[in-house]
């Protein structure tokens, strides 16, 4: 899914590297140090207000060094250039952006601030958060991401009175709650993620917590992996619940993923996907 939401983004931003009229920071540089280097010459040219020149400086970055400190930096200063700019094709793109910034560096630092810009694009680009009032929701973001760079103690409990509010405005706040919670870890948090995911599937904050469990399942959470698998009819969810399983090396798994291979009330794509799971297993085996 990550892989064509990039193809995606990619196709839609007609995205041209510019040509270099120096030597390639390759030749004179580590690449970590290239990431770096370039990512400052995209900050500089954006502080200067060249927010054209900047862009391709900042696509640079994160496709040439994925896996650098300096990646989720750029798409993070990238969608703030476009939504400074504000055509609606910049915030369509700064929203995918953004979206690529959660999906693969959950754990970056600019996460918890692209979470806070991320409303405020979908405010602008007319979306149910204009009604519920975009900075509004945006500045309660903030305002959770500050207490979780405090300390642990804080970062909990701010989580969790975000994670009381479920008022029809509280979804983008209650869903980066999960993400702050997941950090924090511990067995109050699991338990808290495993109600969360339990009690609000089909909905982003359901499956952001599934996510957390996924990637962190103990034998607490993983009953709730089992159920859902046995049980779910949303194709999200067993989609989630089939990859948390894959990446857990225990005799009962195959069982479990077996049952909802065999499962008639199961997702077709999720029944396929539990099927090539399956085989993967056998393979490296």
């Amino acid at each position: 899914m990550l892989i064509s939401l990039a193809l995606s983004l990619l196709a839609s931003t007609s995205i041209t590297p510019p040509r270099l009229i120096d030597a390639p920071l390759s030749q004179v540089a580590s690449p970590a140090d290239s990431a770096t280097i370039l990512y400052q010459r995209a900050r500089r040219t954006l502080d200067g207000g060249e927010i054209r020149a900047a862009l391709p400086l900042f696509d640079r970055v994160w496709m040439e060094y994925r896996t650098s400190a300096e990646a989720p930096k750029a798409l993070y200063w990238k969608a703030f250039a476009l939504y400074r700019r504000g055509g609606s094709e910049d915030l369509a793109t700064a929203e995918r952006m953004l979206e690529l910034l959660d999906a693969w560096y959950p754990e970056a630092s600019s996460q918890g601030d692209g979470a806070a810009l991320l409303v405020r694009v979908r405010g602008r680009l007319g979306s149910a958060n204009r009604a519920c009032g975009a900075e509004m929701q945006a500045s309660a973001i903030t305002t959770l991401n500050e207490a979780a760079r405090s300390s642990a103690r804080d970062a909990a409990a701010a989580a969790q009175r975000a994670l009381a509010d479920t008022g029809p405005c509280a979804e983008p706040l209650r869903e980066q709650a999960v993400k702050v919670l997941g950090k924090v870890g511990g067995i109050e948090a699991e338990t808290t993620l495993v109600r969360i995911a339990r009690d609000n599937q089909r909905t982003e904050v359901g499956y952001a917590a599934l996510s957390w469990i996924g990637e962190h399942a103990t034998s607490r959470s993983y009953a709730l992996l089992r159920d859902l698998g046995r049980t779910s009819t949303d194709n999200r969810t067993v989609e989630r619940v089939i990859g948390a399983m894959s990446r857990i090396d225990a005799p009962w798994v195959v069982e479990d993923l077996r049952a909802i291979a065999k499962r008639s009330t199961a997702p077709a794509s999720a029944r396929d996907y539990a099927e090539h799971t399956l085989a993967q297993r056998s393979k490296s085996r």
